[in-house]
């Protein structure tokens, strides 16, 4: 037989308090009579000790809140395809993960929506999502061509952006400079000695920001230098057209040959590193490899891939913490908090000895954080 739940009047009967008092000291609420710290430390133990969990639906009615927070994630492609990409993927799962670490402490629960973001041209009507049970929402990577951000705005739905928006002095956003960093990490390459710099962005339908603003960055990282950008280079291919094998034999087959590439998406860091491989490519001899993007299983790669680590579990935590700072009235102003990429250099790029690491810069093995680092 299960057993009973413990309320509040259970746990004011065993610390010998009012259930006010009770509900105020768990729920960090102004107490009207001062009460002791042997009180307080009474109140915890007893709580702990009867195994008491606030009852949802009843503080939700008496705040007319629900406790309840949104996450929105883009699916990219038909759940048939390979190249399907939803909350399963890795990346995406740290993102939920460093979410859950924050909202879980705070006494708030996580719903995930998904919403389609393919198959359909940019000037199709835009399907309306249900947000009224949430008290505010976490949009991961925004695309402009897929506005669906803008229902919620327009609602006054507390919303955090996961990505870079041209909505970021309206909304609160969390984000990556991409441009700066893309260009830190080009310019890095360049002054290497790399001249043939090729970019496989990979994208599975039109680019959302981040990767439009990456562009901007190799376009001027190559500006910076001097040298022209060769359209060749800066593959722009849809990753649910066109197979990648064929994306990289067309680099291959350029002359001059291709000295250094940058993979757009972790998810096919692996995969292109075989095809480089097959095609009989010496990484890093006859090109350096670096993926946007870290995944573990890169330390098991031949070589091991190098990467751009892209902290997508502090992400999360900072974009929960910002959520709840709006949804609890800490944040009225459009607030940004901005992540770094972290250059992660194993067998396939070594940039080491052309990174000039900022002052109080973290270090961490060989794991070097952008964009300070990358001058």
């Amino acid at each position: 037989m299960s057993r009973k739940r413990s309320t509040l009047r259970d746990v004011a009967q065993r610390a010998g308090v009012t259930v006010s008092t009770v509900s105020r000291l768990l729920n960090n609420k102004p107490l009207t009579v001062p009460v002791t710290d042997t009180t307080r430390k009474r109140v915890l133990e007893a709580a702990k000790s009867l195994e008491y969990t606030p009852n949802r639906l009843a503080r939700g009615l008496a705040a007319a809140k629900t406790y309840i927070l949104g996450m929105s994630f883009p699916i990219t492609s038909p759940l048939n395809r390979v190249d399907h990409r939803d909350v399963t993927y890795i990346n995406l799962g740290m993102l939920i993960s460093g979410v859950q670490n924050v909202l879980q402490a705070r006494g708030y629960e996580l719903h995930i929506f998904n919403r389609i973001e393919h198959n359909q041209h940019p000037d199709a009507p835009i399907r309306r999502m249900n947000f009224d049970f949430i008290d505010g929402l976490i949009y991961v990577e925004p695309n402009p061509c897929y506005p669906y951000y803008e229902d919620v705005a327009e609602a006054g739905l507390p919303m955090v952006m996961l990505g870079q928006t041209r909505m970021r002095h309206t909304v609160h956003t969390v984000c990556a400079e991409d441009r700066s960093e893309m260009r830190q990490l080009v310019g890095a390459l360049i002054r290497k000695g790399h001249r043939r710099i090729a970019y496989v962005l990979s994208v599975m339908n039109e680019p959302p920001m981040d990767v439009i603003e990456r562009m901007e960055g190799y376009s001027l990282a190559h500006k910076d230098a001097g040298i022209p950008v060769d359209p060749l280079l800066l593959r722009r291919e849809r990753a649910s057209e066109v197979p990648l094998a064929v994306t990289l034999d067309a680099l291959l087959a350029l002359r001059p040959a291709v000295d250094a590439l940058i993979i757009g998406r972790t998810e096919i860091g692996e995969d292109s590193l075989k095809i480089l491989l097959a095609s009989g490519v010496r990484v890093p001899e006859d090109m350096e490899v670096v993926v946007i993007g870290d995944d573990r299983f890169f330390e098991a790669t031949q070589p091991r891939l190098s990467a751009m680590r892209l902290g997508y579990l502090e992400r999360g935590m900072a974009a929960a913490k910002l959520l709840l700072d709006a949804v609890e009235g800490r944040a009225n102003e459009a607030a940004h908090t901005p992540v770094h990429w972290k250059f992660i250099e194993r067998d396939s790029c070594v940039l080491q000895d052309y990174v000039q690491r900022a002052e109080g810069a973290v270090s961490e093995g060989h794991a070097h954080t952008g964009p300070a680092d990358l001058h």
